[in-house]
């Protein structure tokens, strides 16, 4: 079990990595939607039968990468503070990864 959620936590950096790549320097909003639910999916196959987990690590990921989003807006200047940065700039998109992430997992948990 140990290996598979270090194979989880692996897959759930790297989808953080991608969502600050195409959120922060790209500057791309629609790419989000797909990575979350790719990272929730993926999580999801590899705990298999483990759905909270999947769902708590699928879901930390996507907060992660935000954050970073976030925290590269600041760097260029930003001031918003991050609810009011993810208001502004994505509106109902961020709850929406979120909620698409934990349902991804869900799915391909069982």
């Amino acid at each position: 079990m140990r290996t598979l959620v270090g194979r989880a936590l692996g897959v759930a950096l790297a989808g953080a990595a991608i969502i600050v790549l195409l959120g922060g320097p790209l500057s791309m909003t629609a790419g989000l939607l797909a990575v979350s639910v790719v990272v929730g999916l993926i999580v999801g196959a590899i705990l298999r039968s483990e759905t909270l987990l999947a769902v708590a690590i699928a879901v930390g990921s996507v907060i992660v990468g935000l954050l970073g989003v976030w925290l590269f807006a600041r760097s260029e200047g930003g001031v918003l503070g991050p609810l009011d940065y993810f208001a502004e700039v994505q509106g109902p998109l961020a709850p929406v990864q979120l909620l698409f992430a934990a349902l991804a997992a869900v799915v391909s948990s069982r």
